[in-house]
């Protein structure tokens, strides 16, 4: 069953809408340039393999995580760029997950996530940001993060990321909104389906999944892993395609 948004819930966020008040986000730090790039050619490391492959998932690069792990955190800007720089055909998604039914905290980012990203994609990577730092609080240390996650959280990040007050009011109202909470499910439902053992998480063509476990928390040999394992998925992308 998926999980519903029940009508006082919904009243509460139209309400809290013309409340919700913006306040500055701090700049996404970029990745640093000494990072290797896609193109490269590596030596590939212990990775997981998913069995059978996640059908129809050849040409895609999925990172999964959570709003309240402080490695997703710590990864996130950094992957999300490497993700941007990948070559055609691949496609790279930023798929957040539910590990729990219980966890509100999750459920409710994702809900403003996926009305983030429905109303203007190019918001995302701030709304990420001001989930990540109400959840865990600012990088500097100067604010704890809130514990429980509510509704007026989520509408200010959305706020915060560039949407403007009453157009997030229209969408709660719309049509769109009741599609939009029958996909909530599917954020918990990709755990089994990817076999997602740790956050963050990142499967190559539905069938290499890699964290950072498997290069001991080194940021620069993570990356370099995954490279490895783009170049290898392409080449037998190619081989495929010439078949």
């Amino acid at each position: 069953m998926p999980t519903r948004l029940d009508p006082s819930r919904r009243r509460a966020l139209l309400f809290l809408t013309g409340l919700a008040l913006a306040k500055p986000v701090s700049a996404i730090q970029p990745l640093p340039r000494d990072l290797p790039s896609p193109s490269a050619t590596f030596e590939l490391k212990p990775y997981d393999v998913i069995d059978p492959p996640v059908a129809g998932d050849a040409r895609h690069v999925r990172l999964f995580f959570t709003y309240d792990c402080p490695y997703c955190r710590q990864y996130h800007n950094g992957l999300v760029q490497w993700g941007q720089s990948l070559p055609k055909p691949l496609q790279f998604t930023v798929v957040p997950i539910i590990t729990s039914p219980e966890n509100d905290n999750q459920t409710l980012a994702v809900y403003g996530r996926l009305i983030a990203q429905t109303l203007d994609p190019k918001v995302l990577p701030r709304y990420d940001l001001a989930i990540f730092n109400l959840l865990q609080g600012d990088t500097l240390g100067q604010t704890a993060g809130v514990g429980e996650l509510t509704t007026s959280h989520v509408l200010s990040a959305l706020v915060e990321s560039g949407l403007a007050a009453d157009r997030i009011s229209g969408f709660l109202e719309s049509e769109e909104m009741d599609a939009l909470e029958s996909r909530i499910s599917n954020h918990a439902k990709v755990i089994s389906i990817y076999q997602i053992k740790a956050t963050p998480t990142v499967v190559v063509s539905g069938r290499f999944a890699v964290n950072p476990d498997h290069t001991n928390g080194n940021t620069s040999q993570f990356l370099t892993l995954l490279n490895g394992i783009v170049s290898r998925a392409i080449e037998a992308g190619g081989r495929h395609g010439a078949a």
